[in-house]
């Protein structure tokens, strides 16, 4: 088997490409000429929005919260007990309302 690998390995390395092996002479051209050129502009009217204007400005007291989680230290003297933000509410410059959900990150349970 193994004389078999390295003969299929030894005809693949040095297997010949058709041809000369060699590159065609690539055909000069000299410099691009100079130009002046022209940009369409892109008429204002026809957008349609959608955009968030900065700065964003929490609302106050609208955030909404996951459950409570804990992080227990590694040596178990120290608990933190704290509750994920699950929505925040803001307000851009232009005064729209801008909502952002966050995930919790799930933790496995500790043994």
């Amino acid at each position: 088997m193994a004389k078999t690998l390295t003969d299929d390995l030894r005809r693949i390395v040095l297997k010949r490409t058709r041809g000369k092996g060699f590159l065609t002479t690539a055909i000069l051209r000299g410099p691009i000429p100079s130009s002046i050129g022209e940009a369409l502009g892109v008429d204002e009217t026809d957008a349609t929005g959608g955009g968030i204007v900065s700065p964003l400005t929490e609302i106050e007291g609208m955030r909404q919260y996951h459950a409570e989680q804990s992080i227990t230290s590694s040596d178990g003297l120290y608990v933190i007990v704290y509750a994920p933000i699950k929505t925040a509410y803001f307000r851009d410059a232009a005064g729209q309302s801008i909502v952002v959900n966050y995930t919790a990150e799930v933790r496995p349970p500790e043994e």
